[in-house]
């Protein structure tokens, strides 16, 4: 159903559009509930993210992305979380609610998604979006 990324891709990404979701030293829980439908997987709502293979690139690739207007897509940088943070989430609330995935999109072979169950209540959900927002190891912003 789900295609993960390999084994040795320890970390994702996720890029900072805007300063509304930074802190400083935390971000907003809304940081990952920009999730939409994603048709070959019904039933579940992803929110995009950069998987950092160990071929390298993700970094580069999150900064290259460019808005609708031509400038960047993630004006503030990009977070850096352990994968071993999102696997205990899921160990410990179960993978009916929440998952994840390698799915390349447009060219982008480090592409991937946080997966929501479309069933899961909105609070649950916010919870979660609030733990994995404030589970990263690495802030890198863009120059």
């Amino acid at each position: 159903m789900f295609l993960h990324p390999p084994d040795d891709c320890v970390e994702f990404l996720k890029g900072l559009k805007n300063s509304d979701t930074d802190f400083g030293d935390g971000f907003d829980y809304t940081l990952f509930s920009d999730s939409g439908e994603i048709p070959e997987l019904p039933g579940w709502n992803g929110s995009s993210i950069n998987w950092d293979l160990p071929s390298g690139g993700a970094l580069k690739q999150l900064f290259e992305q460019v808005g609708r207007d031509g400038s960047a897509k993630f004006k503030m940088g990009a977070i850096r979380i352990p994968r071993v943070e999102m696997d205990r989430l899921i160990q410990r609330h179960g993978p009916n609610e929440l998952a994840y995935e390698l799915r390349e999109e447009n060219g982008n072979i480090y592409h991937g998604h946080i997966l929501f169950s479309s069933k899961i209540q909105p609070k649950r959900k916010t919870t979660f979006c609030a733990m994995l927002a404030n589970c990263f190891v690495e802030i890198h912003r863009q120059e």
